[in-house]
């Protein structure tokens, strides 16, 4: 047996006991679900003695969701176990108490890939210990922190630790009250993921997490939160900065576009360039992965850009140089006359006749 569901179904602490039972027995169950049963924070302690006692079992996904947990002691906290990669402790309880417990846990950079802390209230006051956390942690790879209640108030810090972090793929910040505009909602996407104001800002963004903010991505228009999630979920940080740079010099013309800050260049990284400069989102299909394919490109003068580019490349009169030293003309070989022996025939010379 690989896994076992049990949610909602009325299970009480007697009946946690006895599951527990069984997984001291079990070396084979990696997954266990028991959500919904609201057993609270008497049966979540048999968890943790179990884990306590038994560091070499099988189970590695475990959710605890929906059962009135708090977390709030040492010995219920102790249900963050090391040997776990998977845990959900979405709509339970955790309020203060409980997730200074989840942050020290977090801060040990335990194996943990993926956490769910979606409706539990979390507010403004736990969101500088939370992602301070995640600034120490390399290895928790997706967050789920939907349906809680930060505000415009949480945004920098959420920004410091997306900034200090490049293992975080996927934040879930949905249904909270970072709203467009005003809420701080352009602001983490701005300063975070694509500030947009220069070349050496868009290369200091973070471009390994996908962040989602609503379902209905209301603010996108000016925000291309959308956009840049997708690129950001490329798993190839130099083909994200490319895309985003394209975005910003070339379509959304954010940043000037100016020749000379490639006149260093190297020969070698000069196609690349050339490649680079005659492109734009939605124009001849490039982009198609992550623009909207009703927003199509303009076009551009890209010969123009192409034309600036080696113009002004510093290296190009040296491709033309002939160099001091003069070029060598080869010497005509002279043709070797024939003549003809006393008895009319020929006589090569070198050669001696017979």
């Amino acid at each position: 047996l690989g896994s076992l569901i049990l949610d909602s179904n009325d299970i009480d602490s007697d009946g946690v006991d006895l599951i527990m039972k069984f997984l001291k027995s079990n070396k084979t169950l990696t997954t266990l679900s028991l959500s919904d049963n609201d057993f609270g924070n008497k049966g979540v302690k048999a968890f943790a003695s179990t884990f306590e006692e038994n560091d070499d079992m099988a189970l590695r996904e475990l959710n605890l969701s929906k059962n009135g947990l708090t977390l709030a002691t040492k010995v219920e906290s102790k249900v963050l176990s090391d040997m776990l990669m998977h845990i959900d402790l979405s709509h339970n309880l955790i309020g203060v108490q409980g997730l200074k417990n989840v942050v020290a846990y977090l801060a040990g950079n335990p194996p943990l890939a993926c956490m769910n802390l979606a409706g539990n209230i979390l507010r403004n006051n736990v969101a500088a210990l939370l992602m301070g956390a995640l600034k120490r942690n390399t290895n928790l790879a997706h967050l789920n922190l939907g349906h809680n209640s930060f505000t415009k108030a949480s945004v920098p810090c959420i920004v410091d630790a997306l900034k200090n972090n490049s293992t975080l793929l996927t934040l879930d910040l949905t249904d909270n009250k970072i709203k467009p505009k005003s809420g701080g909602r352009k602001e983490l996407v701005k300063n975070a993921l694509y500030d947009s104001t220069s070349l050496q800002s868009i290369i200091d963004s973070n471009h390994s997490c996908q962040v989602y903010l609503s379902d209905n991505n209301w603010g996108n228009k000016d925000t291309h939160e959308v956009e840049i999630r997708k690129m950001n979920a490329f798993g190839n940080k130099g083909k994200t900065i490319r895309y985003k740079l394209v975005l910003a010099m070339f379509t959304l013309k954010t940043i000037p576009f100016n020749p000379l800050a490639f006149q260093h260049i190297s020969l070698e990284l000069m196609p690349r360039l050339l490649e680079f400069v005659q492109q734009e989102m939605g124009h001849k299909g490039f982009g198609k992965d992550v623009w909207n394919a009703s927003r199509k490109g303009k076009g551009v003068k890209c010969l123009t850009r192409v034309y600036e580019v080696v113009t002004g490349w510093s290296m190009l009169p040296s491709l033309f140089e002939r160099g001091p030293d003069e070029v060598k003309k080869k010497k005509k070989k002279q043709a070797t006359k024939k003549r003809k022996r006393d008895d009319g025939k020929e006589c090569i010379p070198g050669k001696r006749g017979k």
